[in-house]
């Protein structure tokens, strides 16, 4: 509807003129519209409905005389009198959000425009638990048992319809057969939205189904059909919703290759200094580089492993307070939740001078 809107809108004309196409419309589409089938009308401001919000609810509100426009007479009061207070409702009238009866014995109501409904998330959402495989199987017919039990379009694209601004990106870290893309895709559709989607999955292969590749065979094969269109199950063409997607593997890199050319030593060097401790040469057989400053011990972690982190732990608990300088910060803070140690990243500077090199010209870790 709010496409509909922009579109009756652009071509302009008066609000009588931009009514009478909205009614054709309206009469024609109504039965599928509900909840906002009770949005009849339009102006120049856009697509609205009446509401009763400005009467008072369960107890006795305001009371003022609210005078009609053609007649002069004041409109009859809500049975508890009005919500808002006088000057709430001047304001009101001056914007032109009141709507008057034919004439003063109606109630007056509230104009709501549509691009300010809000729906409510019921608390208690009921499907059709047929309803994720019908789908699966209309994109991939029979192939569609390569997948359990999958979720609907319709419960993700509602939920995504309250969490989401047309603009967003969404994160599905377990995108199984990658119903969340299509509710994405579905939604921007609906709302002339522009979402993006990352999706996330694995192969899960075993030892037994070694060659399995769900991410690549399901996931990303329903996304590459669902943007260009496809042959459902019955031998019917569906349109594709348009789009484009990036299919990317990521794999394990050994710590000895990511790490390879680092300059320890003057990263060590460089840290000391930053921290005004006295020098100390930098020990490539120690698992961790350690100089005492004033307020605390100074430590660099060239790598990461589970005898270090049980050497990292003794130390900060002999040290009282330290600064543990890491290529891997994030992973320190998970693993020793110690309040006496703080975690820091590698300053971007020396990583610019002194990371891994790629080659004769050099690059990050």
């Amino acid at each position: 509807m709010l496409a509909l809107e922009a579109s009756l809108l652009r071509k302009g004309g008066t609000a009588a003129q931009l009514q009478k196409a909205y009614s054709a419309w309206f009469k024609e589409h109504k039965s599928e519209l509900p909840p906002l089938d009770n949005y009849k009308y339009i102006d120049l401001g856009g697509i609205y409905a009446g509401s009763r919000s400005v009467h008072n609810p369960g107890k006795e509100g305001y009371r003022y005389d609210v005078l009609h426009p053609e007649t002069g007479k004041p409109c009859k009061q809500p049975l508890m009198g009005y919500r808002f207070p006088e000057g709430t409702m001047t304001d009101l009238l001056n914007e032109k959000r009141i709507l008057f009866g034919d004439d003063h014995t109606k109630l007056i109501e509230l104009k709501i425009y549509l691009r300010d409904y809000r729906r409510k998330l019921s608390s208690v959402v009921t499907l059709d638990g047929r309803a994720g495989p019908n789908e699966l199987k209309a994109i991939f017919g029979d192939e569609s048992k390569v997948f359990n039990n999958p979720k609907p379009i319709g419960l993700l694209q509602e939920l995504l319809s309250f969490v989401t601004s047309p603009g967003d990106i969404v994160l599905d870290f377990f995108a199984g057969s990658g119903t969340t893309a299509q509710a994405v895709m579905s939604l921007n559709k609906e709302d002339e939205g522009n979402r993006r989607f990352i999706l996330v999955s694995s192969t899960e292969a075993t030892h037994e189904t070694p060659d399995k590749n769900l991410c690549r065979d399901v996931c990303a094969e329903r996304v590459r059909r669902v943007i260009t269109g496809y042959t459902n199950s019955k031998g019917e063409p569906v349109t594709g919703l348009g789009g484009g997607f990036a299919y990317l593997r990521c794999r394990r890199i050994p710590a000895a290759t990511v790490f390879r050319g680092i300059q320890h030593a003057q990263i060590w060097t460089a840290l000391q200094l930053i921290h005004d401790v006295a020098l100390s040469p930098y020990q490539a057989a120690l698992p961790m580089q350690t100089a005492q400053g004033k307020r605390s011990v100074v430590i660099y972690l060239p790598k990461v492993s589970d005898a270090i982190l049980e050497a990292l732990q003794t130390a900060i608990q002999g040290a009282g307070q330290a600064v543990v300088y890491s290529w891997q910060p994030a992973l320190l803070a998970q693993r020793l939740t110690d309040p006496r140690a703080s975690f820091e990243a590698i300053p971007a500077f020396l990583v610019n001078r002194f990371g891994a090199r790629s080659g004769a010209k050099g690059g990050r870790p």
